[in-house]
Order: structure tokens, then C-alpha cells, then sequence
């Protein structure tokens, strides 16, 4: 009689489970890397939602609307309009939005090269370790200062600027190559 033979036997599996193994432990480096730019590349869309939002508001209200950059703490702050959805809430009319510990301004990260963030001519290495960068969008939604950049960086050396156009105020972020 002559049986036959269904399933695996136990040589098989193991070595299908040893080539798993092997493709999974070679692959763990490159998972860590794809999140850390992934998370930059959340804040860098953020940053351009929240610039984005400011200089709406600065055409909807037809007033001038600030955004300030403290490079060295790591955070930026907003105005918007009385009323708006910007989530935490604020009856004050400002947002803070904190950068992550993994994600932020070259300067939180104690490099001066490239400059965190640039408009017209006033750029954080001009200024003190506290100091503030400023953009202003104009009831027109042109920045004030004339155009500029904000550069965030990851703890992996990757870089993504969000530049603002001087003449139309249009914003938009790129990958800076290493």
C-alpha cells in the first residue's frame, strides 16, 4: 500500500522559518529609518498646513498674520482668527505647535548649518540661541518679509525645507538630498 504523503515535514518547516528569520532581522535597520522619515515628513506637511492656514486667515480677515519660529526651544506659534478650528483650541488667538524629540529645527539639534529658518534677510544664526524668526502674511497672503525657508531636520541627518515663494506666497516642501 502506498501512502500518501500530505503537509510538510519538520525539516521543511524549519528551514522556511530560518529564511523568515533571516529576511526579518536584515530588515529591522531599514524600519527605523522609514519611520524617522516618515515622522519628518508629517511635520514637514504640518508646517505647511499651519503656514498655510495663517496666510488664509491673513486674505480672509484682511489683516496682517504672524507665524514666529523659536528655533531653539524647538517650537513655533500662530495666529489665527477668532473662531477658528485649530486644534488645541485657543480663545487668545495663538497656537503653539511643539516639534517632536526626533524631528525639528537644526538648531534644537545644536547645528547652525543650514539656518532653521530664513525670511528676508533674518535668519536664526543672526540671532541668539532664544531667538524669534517672524513671518508675516499680508491681507494679500504675501509674505512680508519677502520669501524664505524653514528647514526641519531628523535625528538621522535627513532634511526637508518648507519654502514660502516671496512674490505670490506660495508654499510648498521638498527633500533636501544628503
Amino acid at each position: 500500500m502506498e501512502m500518501l504523503r500530505k503537509g510538510f515535514t519538520l525539516v521543511e518547516l524549519m528551514v522556511v522559518v530560518a529564511i523568515v528569520t533571516v529576511l526579518t532581522g536584515a530588515s529591522v535597520p531599514y524600519v527605523g529609518r522609514y519611520v524617522a522619515r516618515r515622522q519628518l515628513e508629517a511635520s514637514g506637511f504640518a508646517l505647511v498646513q499651519d503656514l498655510r492656514r495663517v496666510q488664509m486667515d491673513a486674505v480672509f480677515t484682511r489683516t496682517n498674520r504672524k507665524v514666529q519660529f523659536i528655533p531653539g526651544s524647538n517650537w513655533y506659534r500662530f495666529e489665527t482668527k477668532a473662531g477658528s478650528l485649530v486644534l488645541p483650541p485657543r480663545l487668545d488667538g495663538l497656537c503653539k505647535r511643539q516639534l517632536g524629540g526626533s524631528v525639528g529645527f537644526p538648531r534644537a539639534f545644536g547645528k547652525y548649518a543650514p539656518s532653521s529658518a530664513y525670511f528676508g534677510g533674518a535668519s536664526t544664526n543672526a540671532c541668539p540661541p532664544s531667538g524669534v524668526v517672524v513671518l508675516t502674511f499680508n491681507a494679500f497672503g504675501r509674505p512680508c518679509e519677502g520669501g524664505g525657508r524653514v528647514t526641519l531636520v531628523d535625528r538621522a541627518g535627513d532634511r526637508v525645507d518648507v519654502i514660502v515663494m516671496p512674490v505670490i506666497g506660495r508654499i510648498r516642501m521638498e527633500w533636501v538630498p544628503q
